[in-house]
C-alpha cells in the first residue's frame, strides 16, 4: 500500500515462514521494519526528526537491542548470545556509560559518567567480587574485592574534601563517604540486623536510600554548599529519613515505624513522586504528578499515621492543610473504615480514597490536564460523590451490593463516559466492579506513563517519567522479577528507553509469550499487550483527537478493532483461528493498524490520515470475493491500489468481516438474541443473522450487555464488552456474584458460573484487581494471616515469606521491603537476621538486594550474572 499525499509507504510481504512489516513516513521521517523469520525477530524503528533508532535482533540463541537517540543522545544496546550478555547504555549529554558483560563464569559491569567523571567497575568472578569506582574530577578511587571469607575496602581520596569510613566488624558494617566539592554523600550502615544506604548526588540528580533498622540508630547529615539536608532518625520503635535538596528541588522520606515503612522520593525539576506506604497488613504505592503541582497522599493506619506530601510551585507541605495554594487535607481514620480526601483548587486535583473494612476506593479527579483515575473495590454498599466546579466536573461513584455505577459528567463538552479525552492529557480509566481491577494509564504534558499489567503468573509493572529521564521497570513472570534488563533462561526480553520526546516500553516474554509494548511520542500513545498463552493482545492508541482500541484474543479467534475519529469511527472484525502479528504505528498525522495472520494469510491494515480513513482486509492467494464454501476469491490483492479504493475497501469491510464472520463464527449454532461476539460487547449489533443497530453511537457500544443470550442493554459495563466470551447462546463467563473483572478479559479465569477465586471473607484488595490471585499464593480462599498488601501487587515475594500475620525470620527491613518489590531474594538467603555464610561484604549488601545468592561462603555455581543478579535466580 502506497499513500503518496501524506508521503508514507506502508509495505507488507507476509509469506508462509516469514512476515515482513516496513512502514516509512517521510514528513515526520520515520521508519519502522519488522522482519519475523522462522528463527528470528528484527525490529527497527529509525526517526529522524527526533533521531531515535531502536532496533531489535530475536535469533535463535541471540538478541541484540540497539536504540540511539540523537537530541538527548543516548544509546542502549543489549547484545544477548548463548554464552555471554552485553548491555551497553550511552547517553552523551549526561556522558552515562553502563555496560555489563556476563560470560560463562565471570561478570563485568562498567558505569562511565563523563560530566562528573565517575568509573565503576565490577567484575564477579566463581569466588570472588572485585567493586571498583573511579572518579577522576575529584579523584577518588573506589575498590572492594570480596573473597571467600575476606572483605577488602580501600579507598584514596587526593584533591578535594572527600571523608570515607569503613567499619567491618563481626555482625557490623558501617561505610560512609561525604564528598563537598561534587556534592555527593553515600551512606551505608549495616549492623547485625540492620542496613542504610544513601546516596545524594547533586550533578547528576541522583537520590538513593534504603534503611533497614532493627535497634535504634541515629544518623544526621547536613551539607551546605548546594542546599541539601539528609537526616535520618532511628529510634527504638521509629525511623525517620529525610532528604531534602533545595537547588535541585528534590525531596525524599522515609518513615518506617514499628509495623510501618513508608518510602516517598517527590523531584521537584522533573516532578516525579513516588510513594509506597508499608503497613502491618497492607502497602499502598501511588504516583501522582501535576504539571505544575504534586500531589503525594499515603495513609498508613496499624498506627493510625498519615503522611502526605504536597509539593507546590516553591513549597512542601507534609501532613498539613496548606491554604495560600488552596489545598485541603483531611483524613478520618475510623476503626474499621479510613477516609483520605484531598481537594487542591488551583491545580484542580481531587484525591480520594476511602478504605473500609472490606473495600477500597481510590479517585483522582485532575482538571487542568483532565486525569481521571478510579479504583473501586466494595464487598458491600458504598458511595462516594465528589463534585467539583472550577471546570464544571462531577463524578460520582455509587456501589451498592450488586451493581457498580462510574459516570463522569463533564458540563461543557457533555459526556458521560469512562474514557476522557481532554486537551492535553489522555485518560483511561476501566474499572471493574466487585473485583475492584483497574488498568490506568495517564499521560499529560509532564510525560507520564503507568501501566500495569497482571497476568496469571505475571505482574508487568513499569513507570516512566520523561522530563528528569527516570525510568523504573519491573517485570515479575513466575518466579522471577527483571528490572530493566535481559533474562535469558526464561526467555525474557525487557527494554526501556525513555527519551526526550518520545518512550519506548518493550517487554517480550518467551516462556509465557507475553509482550507487552509501550510507545509514547510528543501527542500519541501505543498500548500494546500480547498474551500468548491465553491468546490476547490487547491495543490501544490514543491520539490528540481519535482513539483506536484493538483486541485480539485467540481462544475464541477473534479481532477487534475500533478506530475512532474526531467525527467517524470503523470497526472491522477479523477472525483466525491461529497465530498473529499484531503492529500499531501511531505517527503524528495518521494512525496505521497493521494485523498480519500468517495461518489464514490474512492482513489487516488501517491507515487514517488527518482527513480519510482506508480499512482494507485482504488475503494472500485472494482471486476474487470469497465464496462462502470455497473460500476462494477472484480478486487478486494488488487490485485495492488500481481499483477504486473505497468501493474496493469497503466491499472486502462487508464480505470479509460480516459474511465470512458469521459464516464462520456463528454457522454452528443459531442465537436468537445475535450472534454475540466481542464486539458485540462494545457495541449493540447483533440481533439475528443480520446487523440491526448500525447507528449505535460509541457509549451505546460501551454501555450494552448480554445476561444470556440476548442483549439486555443492563448495568454491565464496558469491561464486560471486553471480558466476556460467549460459549454457545449463554454467557459461561458470568460471575453471578458480578465479579467479573477487567483483567480477566486479557488473563481468563472464571471457570463456569461461579467465581472460585473469590475471597469469600471479603478479603480482596484494590491489589487483587490489580495482582490477581489469592487462589494461588493463599493456603485457602482466605488471606489467613492479613498479610497482604499492595506491595503484592509489583511482586510476589511475600506470599513465600509470610506465613501469618508476621515475616518468619524477622530479617525484612526497609531496604527488603523496597528491593523485595524488585527482587525475590531474601526468601533464599535471610533465615533470620543475619545471612548464613557469611560472605557478605558491603557491595554484597548493596548487589545482593538485586541478585540473591551465596547460600554459603563461596558462589557454588560459579555462572551468576549481574544480570541474574537483577532478575534473581540462583540455581545452586
Amino acid at each position: 500500500m502506497v499513500q503518496e499525499s501524506g508521503a508514507r509507504v506502508l509495505c507488507m510481504v507476509q509469506e508462509s515462514g516469514a512476515r515482513v512489516l516496513c512502514m516509512v513516513q517521510e514528513s515526520g521521517a520515520r521508519v519502522l521494519c519488522m522482519v519475523q523469520e522462522s528463527g528470528a525477530r528484527v525490529l527497527c524503528m529509525v526517526q529522524e526528526s527526533g533521531a531515535r533508532v531502536l532496533c531489535m535482533v530475536q535469533e535463535s540463541d541471540a538478541r541484540v537491542l540497539c536504540m540511539v537517540q540523537e537530541s538527548g543522545a543516548r544509546v542502549l544496546c543489549m547484545v544477548q548470545e548463548s554464552g555471554a550478555r552485553v548491555l551497553c547504555m550511552v547517553q552523551e549529554s549526561g556522558a552515562r556509560v553502563l555496560c555489563i558483560l556476563e560470560e560463562s563464569g565471570a561478570r563485568v559491569l562498567c558505569m562511565v559518567q563523563e560530566s562528573g567523571a565517575r568509573v565503576l567497575c565490577m567484575v564477579q568472578e566463581s569466588g570472588a567480587r572485585v567493586l571498583c569506582m573511579v572518579q577522576e574530577s575529584g579523584a577518588r578511587v573506589l575498590c572492594m574485592v570480596q573473597e571467600s571469607g575476606a572483605r577488602v575496602l580501600c579507598m584514596v581520596q587526593e584533591s578535594g574534601a572527600r571523608v570515607l569510613c569503613m567499619v567491618q566488624e563481626s555482625g557490623a558494617r558501617v561505610l560512609c563517604m561525604l564528598q563537598e566539592s561534587g556534592a555527593q554523600v553515600l551512606c551505608m550502615v549495616q549492623e547485625s540486623g540492620a542496613r542504610v544506604l544513601c546516596i545524594l548526588q547533586e550533578s547528576g540528580a541522583r537520590v538513593l536510600c534504603m534503611v533497614q533498622e532493627s535497634g535504634a540508630r541515629v544518623l544526621c547529615m547536613v551539607q551546605e554548599t548546594g542546599a541539601r539536608v539528609l537526616c535520618m532518625v532511628q529510634e527504638s520503635g521509629a525511623l525517620v529519613l529525610c532528604m531534602l535538596q533545595e537547588s535541585g528541588a528534590r525531596v525524599l522520606c522515609m518513615v518506617q515505624e514499628s509495623g510501618a515503612r513508608v518510602l516517598c522520593m517527590v523531584q521537584e525539576t522533573g516532578a516525579r513522586v513516588l510513594c509506597m506506604v508499608q503497613e502491618s497488613g497492607a502497602r499502598v504505592l501511588c504516583m501522582v504528578q501535576e504539571s505544575g503541582a504534586r500531589v503525594l497522599c499515603m495513609v498508613q493506619e496499624s498506627g493510625a499515621r498519615v503522611l502526605c506530601m504536597v509539593q507546590e510551585s516553591g513549597a512542601r507541605v507534609l501532613c498539613t492543610v496548606q491554604e495560600s495554594g488552596a489545598r485541603v487535607l483531611c483524613m478520618v481514620q475510623e476503626s474499621g473504615a479510613r477516609v483520605l480526601c484531598m481537594l487542591q483548587e488551583s491545580g484542580a486535583q481531587v484525591l480520594c480514597m476511602v478504605q473500609e473494612s472490606g473495600a477500597r476506593v481510590l479517585c483522582i479527579l485532575q482538571e487542568s490536564g483532565a486525569r481521571v483515575l478510579c479504583m473501586v473495590q466494595e464487598s458491600g454498599a458504598r458511595v462516594l460523590c465528589m463534585v467539583q466546579e472550577t471546570g464544571a466536573r462531577v463524578l460520582c461513584m455509587v456501589q451498592e451490593s450488586g451493581a457498580l455505577v462510574l459516570c463522569m459528567l463533564q458540563e461543557s463538552g457533555a459526556r458521560v463516559l469512562c474514557m476522557v479525552q481532554e486537551s492535553g492529557a489522555r485518560v483511561l480509566c476501566m474499572v471493574q466492579e466487585t473485583g475492584a481491577r483497574v488498568l490506568c494509564m495517564v499521560q499529560e504534558s509532564g510525560a507520564r506513563v503507568l501501566c500495569m499489567v497482571q497476568e496469571s503468573g505475571a505482574r508487568v509493572l513499569c513507570m516512566v517519567q520523561e522530563s528528569g529521564a527516570r525510568v523504573l521497570c519491573m517485570v515479575q513472570e513466575s518466579g522471577a522479577r527483571v528490572l530493566c534488563t535481559v533474562q535469558e533462561s526464561g526467555a525474557r526480553v525487557l527494554c526501556m528507553v525513555q527519551e526526550n520526546g518520545a518512550r519506548v516500553l518493550c517487554m517480550v516474554q518467551e516462556s509465557g509469550a507475553r509482550v507487552l509494548c509501550i510507545l509514547q511520542e510528543t501527542g500519541a500513545w501505543v498500548l500494546c499487550m500480547v498474551q500468548e498463552s491465553g491468546a490476547r493482545v490487547l491495543c490501544m492508541v490514543q491520539e490528540t483527537g481519535a482513539r483506536v482500541l484493538c483486541m485480539v484474543q485467540e481462544i475464541g479467534a477473534r479481532v477487534l478493532c475500533i478506530l475512532e475519529e474526531s467525527g467517524a469511527r470503523v470497526l472491522c472484525i477479523l477472525e483466525e483461528s491461529s497465530e498473529r502479528v499484531l503492529c500499531i504505528l501511531q505517527e503524528i498525522g495518521a494512525r496505521v493498524l497493521c494485523i498480519l495472520q500468517e495461518s489464514g494469510r490474512r492482513v489487516l491494515c488501517m491507515l487514517q490520515e488527518s482527513g480519510a480513513r482506508v480499512l482494507c482486509i485482504s488475503r494472500k492467494q485472494c482471486t476474487g470475493p470469497v465464496h462462502r464454501k470455497t473460500k476462494q476469491c477472484p480478486v487478486l490483492e494488488h487490485i485495492a491500489q488500481k481499483l477504486q479504493p473505497e468501493l474496493y475497501f469497503r466491499w472486502v469491510l462487508v464480505s470479509l468481516a460480516e459474511r465470512e464472520w458469521r459464516r464462520r463464527e456463528w454457522h454452528r449454532v443459531e442465537r436468537r438474541g445475535g450472534a454475540q461476539s466481542v464486539m458485540e460487547g462494545l457495541r449493540v449489533s447483533w440481533r439475528g443473522p443480520e446487523r440491526h443497530g448500525e447507528e449505535q453511537s460509541v457509549v451505546e457500544r460501551n454501555r450494552v450487555s448480554w445476561k444470556g443470550s440476548e442483549c439486555h442493554g443492563g448495568s454491565q459495563s464496558v469491561v464486560e464488552g471486553l471480558r466476556v466470551s460467549w460459549r454457545g447462546s449463554e454467557c459461561h463467563g458470568e460471575c453471578r456474584g458480578g465479579a467479573q473483572c477487567v483483567v480477566e478479559g486479557p488473563r481468563v479465569s472464571w471457570r463456569g458460573s461461579e467465581c472460585h477465586g473469590e475471597c469469600r471473607g471479603g478479603a480482596q484488595s484494590v491489589v487483587e484487581g490489580l495482582r490477581v490471585s489469592w487462589r494461588v499464593s493463599l493456603r485457602g480462599p482466605v488471606c489467613l494471616g492479613g498479610a497482604q498488601c499492595v506491595m503484592e501487587v509489583p511482586r510476589v515475594s511475600w506470599r513465600v515469606l509470610w506465613r501469618g500475620s508476621v515475616c518468619h525470620g524477622g530479617a525484612q527491613s526497609v531496604m527488603e521491603s523496597v528491593m523485595e518489590g524488585l527482587r525475590v531474594s531474601w526468601r533464599v538467603s535471610w533465615r533470620g537476621s543475619v545471612c548464613h555464610g557469611g560472605a557478605q561484604s558491603v557491595m554484597e549488601s548493596v548487589v545482593e538486594g538485586l541478585s540473591v545468592s551465596w547460600r554459603g561462603p563461596e558462589c557454588r555455581g560459579g555462572a551468576q550474572c549481574v544480570m541474574e543478579g537483577l532478575r534473581v535466580s540462583w540455581r545452586v
